[in-house]
């Protein structure tokens, strides 16, 4: 299992005394070459945007429960494009979904 740092490398989850699985990570991340500088840079550019989508649908998410109309639209909306990123044919889905999984808000981590 792979991991992001917030720099946007690929990490293993493992660590060197898990042995195999540390060795299968640590080949998959050399073999895909998950830490190319462009791939790291696009990898941090969906992470930031993510954590937007993340702040822009706390606010929403806020007025929604206040009983805003346009909330619940600007919620909805957020929410679509949210599930679009972690679809598993989006570019760096995995990436997307590790960001929204380690938010504090309730409703991201539930997308994810």
């Amino acid at each position: 299992m792979l991991w992001f740092i917030d720099d946007g490398r690929a990490s293993p989850s493992f660590s060197e005394d898990d042995g195999v699985p540390y060795l299968r990570a640590v080949s998959t991340i050399d073999i895909l070459n998950l830490n190319d500088i462009k791939i790291v840079e696009e990898r941090k550019r969906l992470w930031n945007h993510c954590m937007r989508l993340i702040e822009k649908g706390d606010k929403a998410f806020e007025k929604y429960q206040n009983g805003s109309a346009a909330g619940k639209k600007e919620f909805e909306m957020i929410v679509l494009e949210m599930n679009e990123l972690i679809q598993p044919p989006s570019e760096f889905s995995a990436a997307a979904r590790a960001c929204f999984r380690g938010s504090s808000s309730k409703w991201a981590r539930e997308i994810a």
